[in-house]
């Protein structure tokens, strides 16, 4: 098995480039040639900021920022950026909810009002769960 450092790129960082280019295809395939580019820049974007981080000159923000850290130090520092991002996340998913319900529950029909309320409904509750079971493994650890 390949050391990480033997890999042209993070295991995120290999899974984000695979799904930006599989959808770059999709949307050739569908002739979506502007979604088609999007992606395909996307994914080149994520090659170019890792193997920039890999360098070893680059500073601590740039191995964070491209997900491609070095050791555990770089690992803490963003558990603790990734802890804001998630705080705001929930923040943001009860948001959607609450606008989806006002859509929802209004006398307009608009047929996607359903669909988007069970989507923001599922996003809420998965992150809450998503918390208390990353809290629950954060104390027993300590």
């Amino acid at each position: 098995m390949a050391n990480r450092r033997e890999l042209p790129l993070s295991t995120p960082n290999i899974i984000l480039v695979s799904v930006f280019l599989a959808t770059a295809i999709a949307a050739a395939a569908f002739q979506s040639w502007v979604a088609c580019a999007f992606t395909l820049l996307l994914a080149v974007g994520i090659v170019v900021q890792s193997r920039l981080a890999r360098r070893s000159e680059s500073s601590d923000r740039a191995r964070l920022n491209a997900l491609e850290y070095r050791d555990e130090r770089d690992r803490a520092l963003a558990r603790s950026g990734f802890s804001v991002v998630g705080g705001l996340a929930m923040i943001v998913s009860v948001a959607e909810w609450i606008v989806a319900s006002a859509v929802h529950f209004t006398n307009y029909d608009l047929g996607w009002a359903t669909a988007l309320y069970y989507v923001t409904l599922f996003q809420m509750l998965l992150f809450n769960v998503v918390w208390g079971r990353a809290n629950r493994a954060a104390t027993e650890l300590n």
